[in-house]
């Protein structure tokens, strides 16, 4: 995800310099980006955390089954998508509010940004398969330098290179991105293959195959359908705030972009917490898990503190970086200044949705998404728009966030002391329950 959230806030960046139209375009792609996203993401987290319980020095084949066939499983799924994608953009945008030139530019991006969509999904799952046997390095640096290659590669194909290649404008950021996952995907498998030695090209029995998918699909169901309702609900809020004009909804793009950036703390830790829990709960090591789940919601209140003073010092500055539009940059500075500080909320629910899947508790944290989009964000921003259109939005985001960010602490808690408790009878210890 943290390469995800870098290309699209790339793309931000320079598709701004051409217009309001096309950064209210750019500014409808993160629901169906970060949703499909999410899903790829709930898959390299079920892989992680099956792959992280395959421990043993005699256990290799069984790893490279689990990494192999989950990946498998990723491409058919991502082919399916990108099929189904494509042939929906009009439609599926004209719903979310996009029109005219808007929606133009939009099926301009998205039509590659679909078809590339394998490109995208193996490098994730397969990090995901590295970071399982405790490798976070690989990942990081993979992710790096993708997001660095995209950034340079953007203007050139967005603007062009005067008279000597003409620049492909929204579309040219969408071609950017393709190169770039193309050679990280390449990357990727040859680390995979001749480095972790973690593929096989064997035909296997199908019996093994749906074996491995079973135990992947437990977890990366419940996971990619907790993960897809932060972004369906911002879906929704995009669709509520396109009433406002194109200026609401490109200022809406900036302000959630840039916080997804700030947020990549927040999403590396959920990302690799899951691993942690699981193998340490497979020792039965339960004061570490403990101690984990502590640290991390600590982590996000102390960096969502700091965070939201970054913001309430920058905010005007950072909106003024991507339009020149006035109106632009006064409704996502508002964004800016108010809903960071409510991102400690919405840290403490990412996180504590990740330290669930591993404790066993993966429907705990469909809850906590459920409880997020139903029954705080879309009817708080609801009201909120009726009571004082844009910026009444965004104050309900705030509102909403908070909520539940409360709500996934307590049944965080909850769900790991029933854990804790229950796997420590069973190995006929004690374990102090905070």
């Amino acid at each position: 995800m943290l390469s995800v959230i870098g290309f699209n806030l790339a793309d931000t960046l320079f598709i701004a310099q051409l217009g309001v139209e096309e950064l209210a375009a750019i500014s409808f792609t993160p629901a169906i980006i970060f949703s499909l996203s999410s899903l790829t993401i709930g898959l390299g987290i079920g892989l992680s955390v099956v792959i992280s319980k395959v421990t043993g020095e005699n256990m290799e084949n069984e790893r490279k089954k689990v990494c192999s066939y989950s990946i498998l499983l990723s491409l058919i799924f991502s082919c399916l998508f990108a099929f189904l994608g494509a042939m929906t953009i009009e439609p599926v945008f004209s719903l979310l509010g996009a029109s005219g030139a808007v929606l133009q530019h939009t099926k301009s991006y998205m039509l590659i940004w679909y078809l590339s969509m394998p490109l995208l999904v193996l490098p994730i799952v397969g990090n995901s398969a590295v970071r399982g046997i405790g490798n976070a390095q690989f990942p990081a640096m993979l992710m790096l330098f993708s997001s660095l290659l995209n950034l340079a590669l953007d203007p050139i194909l967005i603007f062009g290179l005067g008279s000597v290649f003409e620049g492909m404008g929204i579309a040219g950021a969408a071609w950017a991105s393709v190169i770039a996952r193309l050679i990280s995907t390449l990357i990727a498998v040859y680390y995979l293959y001749y480095r972790m030695n973690l593929l096989t090209f064997s035909i296997p029995p199908l019996q093994q195959i749906w074996s491995v998918w079973r135990r992947v699909l437990k977890i990366a169901l419940p996971v990619g359908t907790t993960r897809v309702l932060t972004p369906l609900s911002m879906g929704v809020v995009t669709m509520i705030i396109a009433q406002h004009g194109n200026a609401a909804v490109a200022a809406f793009g900036v302000g959630s972009r840039i916080e997804s950036v700030s947020m990549i703390f927040i999403t590396g830790l959920s990302v690799i917490i899951g691993p942690f829990i699981g193998q340490n709960l497979s020792h039965r090591l339960f004061v570490r898990v403990q101690t984990a789940i502590n640290y991390s919601i600590r982590f996000s209140v102390i960096w969502g503190v700091l965070n939201a003073l970054f913001f309430v010092l920058f905010a005007s500055l950072l909106s003024a970086l991507f339009s020149d539009d006035p109106q632009v940059i006064a409704y996502s500075a508002f964004y800016l200044y108010v809903v960071p500080i409510s991102l400690i909320g919405l840290a403490c629910q990412i996180i504590a949705s990740s330290c669930c899947n591993p404790l066993g508790e993966p429907y705990t944290a469909l809850k906590l998404g459920v409880i997020r989009m139903w029954v705080f964000c879309i009817p708080i921003v609801l009201a909120a728009d009726y009571l004082n259109g844009f910026h009444g939005i965004i104050i309900g985001l705030l509102i909403a966030n908070i909520l539940s960010g409360v709500v996934a602490v307590v049944m965080l808690k909850r769900a790991e002391n029933k854990v804790l408790s229950r796997e420590a009878q069973d190995n006929g210890k004690t374990v102090s329950i905070n």
